[in-house]
């Protein structure tokens, strides 16, 4: 049980049992979630081994350049809304996920991308440059969390 959840409710003048059994029970569906998560987790490892494994099969029997194209054929069909991502890194991240990524992995790609840093977009030189950085995290939202969110809501 996570014990750093809703810990002022100890705090509280007479709090009596029912609450702190409620809330016990609440963090212990909080902790069955984190391990939950530890499992998706662990799942994800065995997911990125086995796409390893069929990456290599597919390359011992068709080129790099056909392996390329079919990419480059998959991402230009109207299906691919990839297509759509206007800087190249960003899509270069999401395109790596394979359509698999999970909340994690996109926040790393928000990382790589250099959303986190608060620092560039407020000292941005420009409007152009400010205008730049919200399209590519429009774009990270529109074509990366929003796709994972309406797999998770199907």
């Amino acid at each position: 049980m996570n014990l750093n959840y809703m810990h002022w409710v100890n705090k509280l003048p007479e709090v009596g049992d029912p609450i702190l059994n409620e809330r016990d029970r609440v963090a212990s569906l909080l902790a069955e979630a984190e391990e939950l998560e530890k499992r998706a987790a662990s799942l994800r490892a065995v997911v990125k081994a086995g796409r390893a494994n069929l990456i290599r099969r597919i390359s011992e029997r068709w080129s790099l350049g056909d392996i390329e194209r079919a990419s480059a054929a998959s991402i230009k069909e109207p299906a691919s809304l990839l297509a759509n991502v206007r800087d190249e890194y960003l899509r270069a991240a999401l395109i790596g996920l394979d359509g698999g990524g999970s909340a994690v992995e996109l926040l790393h790609v928000f990382k790589q991308c250099g959303f986190d840093n608060q620092a560039r977009l407020l000292t941005a030189s420009s409007t152009d440059e400010v205008r730049s950085l919200l399209f590519r995290l429009l774009d990270w939202w529109n074509f990366g969390v929003f796709p994972l969110l309406v797999r998770f809501d199907q």
